[in-house]
């Protein structure tokens, strides 16, 4: 409607050329923008490029359209440096819409200092500004400086939003920072945004990751609406704790629940199996896997499984296991079946494990180590 307007407006004022520049930018937006949204990055700066062989300049919002196709092109980084480029050199490396734009490109990228530094040439910084540099530093594994830009947000009086909130929350559950998972936890309750079920599923994991899981079980206790996601986090906490029977019983609730275990899920359970030498159980839900709810076990579930077996003293048995695996063993797989051999005693098996072993990597230390200590 205002495109037509402004066209409008220019041909009443017998200004031809500018109304036909209006509806070319226009359309180009609309055209580049459509690919964007339905995921064709590709066909976007096809069109983008087109676009730039004519005589039509690119507008804030085709820079933008531009900066979110290369950021989401893997190696594509350069690129998008040189729309970065082209912006400052018309100026308008200022503008918060562009510049949110290129903190989000440069994080997603890894490039956290770039983005940092296009977040500090900003005049104005709004909600995606802060947000888009938290998550370059959440990218990163920086959950400190996640926090600290937080703390800097609040002080500039701009109010967090769910991704803010999921971001800290998961840099919080990654360094155990139980004082400010609180804190976060509370004013997310001021702001009853709990019951959603993406920040109620990331405060689960916060809790959980923090070891806090009876917290973690009475946010998700409170969520009317749970996802596989919830439910996992929930799992996980439990595993985590080597409380393989609350673990447990929360999978046969979510299975009763008609919530369909994942990927995720089954890698919990099993874990929490691992844990606490349930073996049972074990080979209950990696048949369940399999067969019912046809995931196919991924190295790292069949790795757990030979480690339960470990465990337990059932070298033999995992060693028959592993021969009927899917995928090559690798070295973390027979670092663990040697420390079965360890534990138990086991040195004629162990000499087997260990020629195994050096195949996959004979300078491999700590498979030396692991022998050695056999004789100790």
């Amino acid at each position: 409607m205002v495109a037509n307007t402004l066209v409008d407006v220019y041909v009443k004022c017998n200004l031809l050329p500018e109304a036909i520049q209006v509806r070319t930018i226009i359309s180009w937006n609309a055209i580049i923008g459509g690919y964007l949204e339905h995921g064709y990055v590709v066909d976007a700066l096809r069109c983008f490029k087109q676009m730039r062989y004519g005589v039509v300049p690119p507008d804030v919002l085709t820079f933008a359209f531009s900066l979110k196709a290369y950021g989401g092109i893997v190696g594509a980084i350069k690129e998008g440096q040189d729309i970065h480029t082209e912006i400052c050199w018309k100026g308008l490396e200022s503008d918060t819409f562009l510049g949110n734009v290129l903190v989000d490109m440069y994080g997603k990228a890894g490039y956290v200092t770039e983005a940092h530094q296009v977040f500090g040439c900003l005049l104005t910084r709004d909600v995606v500004s802060w947000t888009s540099l938290i998550m370059a530093y959440s990218k990163q594994g920086n959950h400190l400086k996640c926090l600290e830009c937080f703390h800097q947000m609040h002080g500039d009086g701009v109010s967090p939003d769910i991704v803010t909130y999921v971001c800290c929350a998961k840099a919080c559950g990654s360094i155990g920072c139980i004082a400010k998972s609180e804190e976060i936890h509370a004013e997310i309750v001021e702001k009853r945004l709990e019951k959603d079920i993406i920040i109620g599923s990331s405060l689960i994991d916060m809790y959980a990751r923090s070891g806090l899981v009876t917290k973690a079980q009475e946010v998700f206790d409170k969520l009317q609406v749970r996802s596989a996601v919830s439910w996992n986090a929930l799992i996980a906490g439990y595993a985590q704790l080597g409380e393989s029977e609350q673990a447990i019983q929360m999978v046969d609730r979510m299975i009763k629940e008609n919530i369909r275990p994942n990927v995720v899920t089954f890698g919990a359970i099993l874990n929490a199996c691992s844990y606490t030498g349930r073996i049972d159980e074990g080979h209950h839900y990696l048949e369940f896997m399999s067969k019912v709810c046809n995931i196919v076990p991924t190295l790292e579930h069949l790795n757990c499984m030979v480690d339960l077996l470990g465990r337990g003293g059932h070298i033999d048995r995992a060693l028959v296991f592993i021969g009927n695996m899917p995928f090559h063993p690798g070295a973390v797989l027979w670092h663990s079946l040697l420390g079965a051999c360890q534990k138990w005693g086991n040195v004629n098996l162990g000499k087997e494990v260990f020629k195994y072993a050096m195949e996959i990597d004979e300078t491999d230390k700590a498979t030396y180590i692991s022998m050695l200590n056999m004789y100790i």
